[in-house]
Formats: C-alpha cells, structure tokens, sequence
C-alpha cells in the first residue's frame, strides 16, 4: 500500500519541479527581453549598490580588494554587509553591470520559488507546493524587485531558504536541516543585518531545542557554524553596527505618525502582493490545518505575525521590510482553500505577472470603504535616454587642463536624475576629472560647470536649495550671469531640459582694489570678524590672482593663510559687497591657526547632530567624554596630525569607552589611522598644506 502510494507523490514531485522549472525558465526568457526594451538610468539607490559592486569588481582586477568587504565611502552608500555586492560584482565578469545586477534577481528569484516548494512540499506533499511559489512570485511586489537592480530580493530569498531549512531539521532533530540553517544564517546575515528580525521563531526553536538533549548538539552546531560564518565581519564592524542601531532607535516616531505609517504600510502590501491572494491568505493561515508534519505549521505563522509586528513598530515605513515576512502566507494561508480556488488564484497572479511588464490592460482601482485595492499594476520597459552619459562626456571634455578635478553641481534631485545616478555613470566611463556634487548653502563654489534640470528639478527634501538656485540661475543679473555661461543643453524624456554651464574667462580682475575688508562675515557653520584679504597681481591668462593673503578671527579660532590661483565674483546688494563666490583655487596654505577646547566642543555639537560633549581636553591628544544620540555616554583619546607629502590630516583612536567598557583594542584597529587627504577632491578641488599642528594646553594650533 506505501509503495503504491509512493508512486503517485513521485510523479506529482516530478512533475511540479518540471513547473517550477518551465516557469523560471520563462521568467529567464521575459527578463532577457525585458533588459533589451529597458534603457533608463538607475534610480539612486539601485545606483549606490550598483556604484558599491563595480568598486568591488574593479578592485579585484587590480589586486586591491579590501579585507571584509570594506568599501570606500561613497555618494549614499551606508556601510553595509558585503555578499550581496560580492555576488554582484562577481557577476560582472559575464556583462554589463546594469544586466548582471538582473541576472543575479533571477538568482534570487529561483532560490525563493525553490525554497517556497520546499517548505511547502515538506508540509503538505502535493501539488500545492508548486502553486504558492507561483502565487508569491507572481505579485506585484516581487515582480517589481525582481525588474530592480537592488538587494532586496536576497533578502526575501535568503530569509525563506532559513525556513525552508528549518522546518527541514524538524525543529534541530536532524543534522542535515539544522547545519543547512546555520549556513543559510550566516549568509543571510553577510546580506543584510535585518536577517536576524526575520527569524525570531527560530531564535525560538532553538531555545526549546537546548532543552532536549537529542537535538542540543545539533542547535549548538548550528549556531557555531552561522557565528563562524558572520561574526568576523561583525566583529570587524561592531562600532559602526552600534552606531547603525543606535541611530535606528532614534528614528522611533510618534504614536500618531507610527499609526499613518502602518496604514500606508498596509495598502501598500494589499495593492504589492494582490488584494485577493492576501485576502485568501490571511484566512488560511488562522485555520488550523491537519496535513503531513503541519505540527511544524506553527513556525510558519510565527514568521509572519512576529515579522511584521517588529517592522511596523520601526522604520523605515515601506512594503520593502514586511516583504521577507510574506511567504509564510503563500506556504500556510493557501493550503486551507479548495485547489480549485488555489488554482484560480494563480491564473490570476500569473496574468498580473505579465501585464506587470507588458502593460496590456491598465490598472484598475476598486473603492470601498477601508480602503482602494488596485488590480493589475503594471511597470512596463520604458526606451528612455536621460542624457546623462552625454552631458559628463561633454564636461569631461571641455574641462580647463590646468585642473586637477572638475566639480560639476547638480541641480536636480528626480528619480533617475540625481547624484547617484550620475556618480554611478561617470564610474561605468571611467571619467577622470570630473566629480558630480549636490549644491550646498555657498551654492556651486569651486565648480566649473553647473548643471540645472529646469521645470522639475526634483524633491526639495533630499537636496535644499533647488529653487533658490534656479531662481539666481534664471536671474540675468546675478552674480552667476557674470560667472557661467551656457555651453551646451539636452531635452529629457519628462518634457524638462537639462542645461549645462561652465565659468567664464575673466579677462579683467573682478574688483578694482587689492584689499578687502569685512566686519562680520557668515558663511554656512563658519562666522569671521575683521576679515581681510590682501590680493596679488591678476593674471589675465588664468583669469586669477597669482596670490593672497588672508586673516580672520573665527567663531573656531584665529587664522591666517595664503593663497594661490584664486578666482571669485563679488556678490552685492544696493551696490554695497556682501559676499563672494570662490570659482577657483589651486593651493591653500595654512600659516597659523589657534582654537581653544572651549570653542572647538561647541562647534562640534553644532556640526553633529545627536551629539553632546561634557568634557573636552587638549593635550597632546583630544580627550573626549559625552553622550551620543540616544544617551549612550562615551569617551575617547584622539591623536591628530599634519603629515607631508602628499598633505594629509590623520585621526586615531586610541582608545573608547562605552559607559564605563573599555573597547578592546582589535575593535579600535579599523580607526588607528583614518587620513582625510588634503589633495584635491570634489567640493573642496584644491591642496591644502600646513607647517604642522599642535595639541597642547587646552589649544589646537598650526603649527
């Protein structure tokens, strides 16, 4: 009788993978058209962790890959567990990286629908298996990952593989399931430090498992094979990982706006993953149900409820962090319904899933009184060409020689029109010179080009100062007018143009004295009294002063510096000078510079938010003690240098207390020597140089 039994079970596993397999074979195909039809830049984070792979991938050429992972900061890039950039860059070497960032989703998206059969074969053994790895894949939300160059798809595979591998090991009682849970713990926690929020029912299982002693050899191997797999790079990166929850925790809103964010959250799932398969779902799940090893069901539901009860109390608020939790639904809340309901559903999402690329019938929104679901959104491969990749060729090419780098600011922050993006092309041209920066509140200083979306620039939120900008920019009598000249200008897909300026020659020096003089000057953090500037001979052929000099006591400290190739445009109002835009300078040579610890604790609580200093002290090295965001009390020994050639200032920590823990020294090795170069680079394009510097008697001096 089991023999005849077991036949039909066999062909009907067969047979399902055989589905499984058309069905990834057909998204394979779809993607394959979808990136041929699909010209758009990234958009600005699928641009960071493209921009973060690439660095990896080029690294690896020269033989300078860093240890752990360690990436160079960049434009919006957090510091960040490496596999996911790993397994991106190493698919780099098969196409572009744009492509091979699609091509490791359906990676991602095999290993989820595989992981999803699993579990649910393992639970029901039957065909139901293959439905819900089709209903899940099919809706909206992971369609719309799946079309994304992100990591969040890792994620949902990753956190559905643990599952898969936990409910394998029937709760630690076999060895293979439990050492396939730590692996896939480990790796998942190389992918996203949010891993672990996912599999609090398994932290769970664990704990009931130590009890037993049959199973707590196999839970400790376990955990000894994850901890072995992500503790070194954690380890590695353990202040930063602290600092990254403390941050979190700072985040906490209130009541009231927590409340509108788990409502958006909530029409944002119903309308991602499909009004009817969440409807269904959810009333599955909180049926009990009688099938093969569904005493285990229970871990399927705990997934769900406790997941998303942790992400709707923190941020941030999107479908994104309750998507790793959803499978659970696909796994449990189907096997309650009649197959010829489940059936249904997945023609439904199947046909969802190819109007999402294809666009065949637009979406249909239903009204009722809690809320509007939407059937049948849709995100169609669109040819666009936002000029992006013309527009730094052409500044790549007109920049002036004599320059070692060519700021180009930006004045536009749109979904696919932004720094990132940009940063990000002008990596994949293996541009030289020019290096894309927002505008700041001195608007473009040092940049020889400007660039300005007109009509819609962007949101305001991410970059300040777009419309004050654009409204100088447009002004036929400012400042800029006299500065920049328009040297080229693109038509954008959105009905908007993109225009680019660079300075002028100026033939004649911008003032007609050699001496200016200011009361009381403000720029941005930085206040000056009794400012002057003592100015050397023009040089028509660079269009700068040869040199100057300049003094000024500051709300930081006196100084006084020379300077060499400086270029700038007064900026008056009623004909009297207030200000100044610097266009240009080649070197910045620090003479003197005296600031006491005083007033160097409250600069620095002003630059940094969230931080608080009780104690400064200035001798030898900088001693601080205080509190960081959230009230964790800190000190630290700090040791700062000049260094030669090439000028550079060097931090190091010598050592750190948390409360009254000392840091051990291995955590304090990443931060023995962090050098912030003082050669050119964007937003500050010019060297800087001093003839030393002194931490004594409660004073930071040059020299």
């Amino acid at each position: 009788m089991e023999a005849v039994e077991s036949r039909p079970k066999s062909r009907t596993f067969i047979l399902c993978l055989l589905g499984l397999a058309a069905f990834l074979g057909w998204e394979a195909l779809a993607l394959r058209s979808y990136m041929r039809a699909d010209s758009r830049p990234p958009t600005r984070e699928e641009a960071v962790q493209l921009k973060a792979a690439l660095d990896i991938h080029e690294d690896a050429k020269t033989e300078q890959r860093q240890p752990l992972g360690d990436l160079a900061p960049g434009i919006g890039r957090p510091l960040h567990p490496p596999l996911h950039h790993y397994l991106l860059s190493g698919a780099m070497d098969a196409g572009p990286p744009a492509e091979a960032a699609l091509w490791l989703n359906w990676f991602y998206l095999a290993m989820l629908c595989a992981s999803l059969f699993g579990i649910t074969w393992h639970l029901s053994g039957d065909a139901l298996s293959l439905l819900a790895a089709l209903i899940f894949a099919g809706a909206p939300a992971v369609q719309e990952l799946f079309h994304a160059p992100l990591m969040d798809l890792g994620l949902v595979a990753w956190t559905t593989a643990a599952y898969w591998a936990l409910v394998s090991s029937e709760e630690f009682e076999r060895w293979p399931g439990s050492l396939a849970f730590g692996l896939i713990f480990a790796l998942g926690m190389l992918h996203d430090w949010s891993f672990c929020s996912y599999l609090l029912p398994a932290f769970l299982v664990g704990l009931q498992a130590l009890a037993r002693s049959g199973r707590r050899a196999k839970v400790l191997a376990a955990a000894a094979l994850a901890l072995a797999g992500f503790g070194p790079w954690y380890w590695h990166h353990l202040p930063q990982v602290a600092l990254r929850l403390f941050q979190t925790a700072s985040e906490l809103t209130n009541p009231l706006e927590q409340g509108r964010a788990v409502l958006t959250r909530l029409t944002e799932t119903i309308d991602g993953m499909g009004p009817l398969f969440l409807l269904l779902s959810v009333i599955g799940i909180t049926i009990p149900q009688h099938r093969r090893h569904w005493r285990h069901g229970w871990i399927l539901g705990a997934w769900f409820v406790l997941s998303c009860a942790f992400w709707l109390l923190l941020p941030p608020h999107s479908l994104l962090r309750l998507l790793p939790a959803l499978p659970a639904l696909a796994a449990a809340g189907m096997s309650a319904w009649p197959k010829s309901v489940v059936w249904g559903l997945v023609a439904l999402q199947m046909f969802t899933m190819i109007n999402f690329t294809s666009g065949w019938i637009k979406p249909v929104s239903v009204s009722l009184p809690v809320a509007s679901p939407t059937f049948f959104p849709s995100r169609p491969p669109v040819l666009e060409d936002w000029k992006i990749a013309d527009i730094l060729t052409t500044a790549e090419q007109r920049a002036d020689p004599a320059r070692p780098v060519a700021d180009l600011a930006l004045i536009a922050n749109a979904t696919r029109f932004n720094i990132a993006t940009f940063d990000w092309t002008a990596r994949l041209l293996r541009l030289s010179r020019v290096r894309v920066r927002p505008i700041t509140d001195r608007f473009c200083d040092f940049c020889e080009f400007v660039l300005i979306k007109n009509d819609q620039p962007g949101h305001e939120g991410l970059t300040g100062g777009l419309s004050e900008a654009a409204g100088t920019i447009r002004n036929p009598k400012s400042w800029f007018a006299i500065s920049y000249a328009q040297i080229a200008a693109w038509p954008l897909p959105d009905g908007s143009n993109a225009v680019l300026y660079q300075q002028k020659h100026l033939a004649a020096a911008p003032l007609p004295g050699r001496r200016l003089t200011y009361q009381y000057y403000i720029a941005g953090p930085l206040e000056a009294r009794n400012l002057v500037i003592e100015l050397g001979a023009w040089d028509a052929a660079r269009s700068a002063y040869v040199s100057a000099t300049l003094s000024a006591e500051t709300n930081i400290g006196a100084v006084r510096a020379e300077l060499e190739g400086l270029r700038f445009i007064p900026i008056y109002e009623h004909r009297t000078w207030t200000d100044f835009r610097a266009l240009q300078l080649d070197l910045l040579r620090i003479k003197s510079f005296r600031v006491h610890e005083d007033v160097l604790r409250a600069f620095l609580e002003d630059r940094f938010k969230g931080l608080r200093i009780t104690g400064l002290t200035l001798n030898g090295t900088a001693q601080v003690q205080g509190t960081l965001g959230g009230g964790i009390p800190f000190s630290a020994d700090i040791a700062v240098q000049f260094l030669g050639a090439p000028p550079i200032l060097r931090c190091a920590l010598r050592e750190a207390r948390l409360g009254t823990t000392l840091l051990p020294e291995i955590l304090l090795r990443p931060f023995q020597a962090i050098d912030l170069p003082l050669t050119p680079t964007p937003g500050l394009p010019f060297t800087t140089t001093a003839p030393g510097l002194t931490v004594a008697n409660g004073w930071l001096s040059v020299p």
